[in-house]
């Protein structure tokens, strides 16, 4: 299996969303992400299978419940990405595949004692069809 950065994946996306005519033109973003956290492990998919990649956000906040919130922002992010990459496949004349992939990078905050702000985001990798 063979590694690739984050920002070879957005160009491989945004390539493709100029192929298909799904942008006008490539979109800055601009994140601080953590070294450790750099690189997305490619998931072996068929040669011949397409592939989408997209970023979901999620987040919850309330009492120092941290599995529930984890869980809430997990589920927010997945169908985030998921909501994204199925505009993507509809705007390309596709369809949208199984998830072949999902790489997360959560972060948990306690402003005050006692409430805690979790934050998740996923790049899901999906086929398609």
């Amino acid at each position: 299996m063979d590694f690739v950065t984050r920002k070879q994946c957005a160009a491989v996306v945004i390539a493709a969303a100029l192929a298909f005519g799904v942008l006008a033109a490539a979109p800055s973003t601009a994140a601080a992400v953590p070294a450790d956290h750099v690189a997305t492990k490619a998931q072996e998919v068929a040669p011949s299978t397409d592939t989408i990649s997209v970023t979901g956000h999620g987040h919850a906040e309330g009492p120092s419940d941290r599995d529930r919130l984890m869980e809430q922002a997990r589920k927010a992010a997945l169908r985030d990405a998921h909501a994204r990459a199925e505009q993507y496949a509809r705007l390309a004349g596709r369809q949208l595949g199984r998830l072949v992939s999902v790489h997360e990078d959560a972060l948990e905050e306690e402003p005050v004692p006692g409430h805690i702000e979790v934050r998740v985001t996923v790049t899901a990798v999906y086929e398609l069809r």
